[in-house]
């Protein structure tokens, strides 16, 4: 049970580190205060721990803002709608995954003033305007003492119920030992160029991909679920400078076979044309052949 002096706000008990712009947009947003605990919820268990998303229970999203669970389900659902928050995995019996929109253009017109929020920063709003600088401490001193105490409340919290996923790794940020952090950040990065998309950023599929099926594949299969949607003119807000309108890395995962297949199909097709080629050499030589055997017989010739 926690004390009330173990309840004294100290950065050196830990951190998390987010973007002004996300504090500055909720301070505006026209959010319901459950449905602000929900973001900053959100914030603890993802960027708190060096994530993007996570699996999080609707008991645990109740129990963090002291609410039920049928009047979260409600209010999630709302955040979906508005699109502050994406659930980047949702299937029946397991616990979704969900994660924070940082694109605050994308988020409904009814939850946000966007004229508003760039007014403020226009006009200073932010700005630090208390005569005295107050001295911080030293950045690395409290990284360090912040990694201690967090690696000293994983140790304690192994006999509770706290997933392994979320204390496993701290450094590294809950990325697997022998995982390419390359490889992963290629391939968003690939898909970011061709979707122009904050919404492909689910780490731990794309991860499984990877290993699975390899970066060659999953590009192929960006290029063509891209080209599919190009197609069909499925653009955002229908302008094609938003970049097509694909909102989930599971609908690049319908392509990853497709993908595959034609990349065996295009190697095949090279060794088949490289044969072919050989073939009609030899034709070519055959037939030269008859062709002077012809000359020699009509001009009286036989060989001997």
């Amino acid at each position: 049970m926690v004390k009330d002096n173990d309840l004294n706000a100290n950065i050196e008990d830990g951190y998390t580190k987010i973007s002004n712009l996300i504090l500055e947009s909720l301070a505006m947003a026209k959010l319901t205060g459950v449905q602000k605990g929900l973001c900053m919820f959100l914030f603890r268990r993802t960027y708190g721990w060096g994530k993007k998303e996570d699996e999080i229970s609707l008991k645990e999203f109740a129990q963090a803002t002291n609410s039920s669970k049928s009047y979260v389900s409600k209010q999630l659902k709302k955040l979906v709608n508005k699109q502050v928050i994406f659930r980047t995995s949702h299937e029946a019996g397991k616990t979704s995954s969900y994660t924070f929109n940082t694109r605050v253009e994308q988020w409904h017109k009814g939850c946000i003033d966007t004229q508003g929020l760039r007014k403020n920063k226009t006009q200073g709003l932010y700005k630090y305007t208390t005569p005295e600088q107050t001295s911080s401490p030293d950045d690395t001193t409290v990284s360090q003492r912040a990694k201690e105490r967090i690696k000293e409340n994983v140790k304690n919290n192994k006999k509770s119920n706290v997933r392994n996923k979320d204390v496993i790794n701290i450094n590294l940020h809950n990325r697997q030992e022998n995982e390419s952090v390359s490889d992963v950040e290629e391939i968003l990065n690939y898909a970011r160029e061709k979707i122009i998309t904050n919404q492909l950023a689910y780490e731990s599929l794309i991860r499984a991909d990877v290993k699975k099926h390899g970066k060659k594949a999953l590009k192929k299969a960006i290029d063509l679920a891209v080209a599919q949607e190009k197609k069909k003119k499925n653009f955002k807000r229908g302008d094609p400078k938003n970049g097509v309108d694909i909102g989930s890395w599971r609908f690049i995962q319908c392509f990853i076979d497709q993908a595959k297949d034609e990349l065996k199909g295009g190697n095949k097709g090279g060794q088949n044309k490289g044969k072919n080629q050989r073939n009609n050499k030899k034709g070519t030589k055959d037939e030269g052949a008859r062709l002077q055997e012809k000359a020699f017989e009509l001009m009286g010739f036989k060989e001997g």
